[in-house]
């Protein structure tokens, strides 16, 4: 690439929007990056809407697309890796290997230095990487997260939901399992006084109640069989009446 065409050949396409960075990034091509960086290309700006607004950058691309080695080149080069995306969430990378399922992505940035920052929240929802794994049911994100130093209890600011409060309300039953086995509590209760078993009851997720009861939750408490008749569950309320929450 020439001097006088190089800016023609880095910018962004007319589709999506994204340079090669991006592309190379998504693919896994860390070695193009190297490239790309040596002849100018700009490997730390997100994407941007009309309205100026910021995306994801190509290290949040790297994380949420598994690419374990091109985070390393990214932040070799210079790329920060606690960046936060305005436009989705406020994730950092972090958050985006933990919504996508990427355990190794968790431990390449918590080497990097995202594990004295691993309990940090989202931007709008107060979620940590641990919600959202839960959220999106990624057991081993979360075992990877717990080895970081990442606290399982821990409540998200807006609504005082728990990690387990997110897997029992999705249904992510191996995600329940494993944050009770590393010390989450059964019976922690959100702002307005829901248990795991209530956030199961009300989105119809009868097995996520099934397994707690069976772990030792208490049913019964903040009378969670209400939860499953506003949802029309009748699932939830069979179960619950089996159980003995009535």
């Amino acid at each position: 690439i020439t001097d006088e065409n190089r800016c023609a050949e880095l910018r962004k396409d007319e589709h999506v929007h994204w340079t090669p960075v991006f592309w190379a990034t998504i693919y896994g091509h860390a070695e193009c990056i190297r490239v790309l960086h040596e002849l100018g290309a700009d490997i730390k700006t997100g994407t941007c809407d009309d309205s100026g607004v910021i995306g994801m950058t190509p290290m949040h691309y790297a994380a949420s697309q598994g690419q374990a080695y091109c985070i390393r080149v990214l932040h070799e080069l210079g790329v920060d890796i606690l960046h936060n995306s305005q436009r989705y969430w406020g994730y950092r990378p972090l958050h985006f290997a933990a919504s996508t399922g990427h355990p190794e992505c968790i431990r390449v940035l918590g080497t990097l230095g995202a594990d004295k920052h691993v309990d940090e929240a989202t931007l709008n929802r107060g979620m940590s990487a641990v919600h959202i794994s839960s959220w999106f049911g990624h057991a081993e994100c979360i075992r990877a997260l717990h080895a970081l130093g990442a606290d399982i209890t821990k409540k998200d600011t807006v609504l005082g939901h728990s990690a387990l409060h997110m897997a029992a309300g999705w249904g992510h039953t191996e995600c329940i399992r494993v944050l009770l086995a590393l010390g989450a509590d059964i019976n922690a209760t959100t702002n307005n006084g829901y248990t795991a078993v209530n956030m199961a009851a009300a989105h119809g997720r009868a097995e996520s109640i099934r397994i707690l009861h069976f772990l030792g939750a208490d049913i019964s408490k903040n009378s969670p069989i209400v939860d499953a008749i506003d949802k029309g569950s009748m699932e939830c309320i069979h179960t619950l009446v089996r159980l003995g929450t009535v």
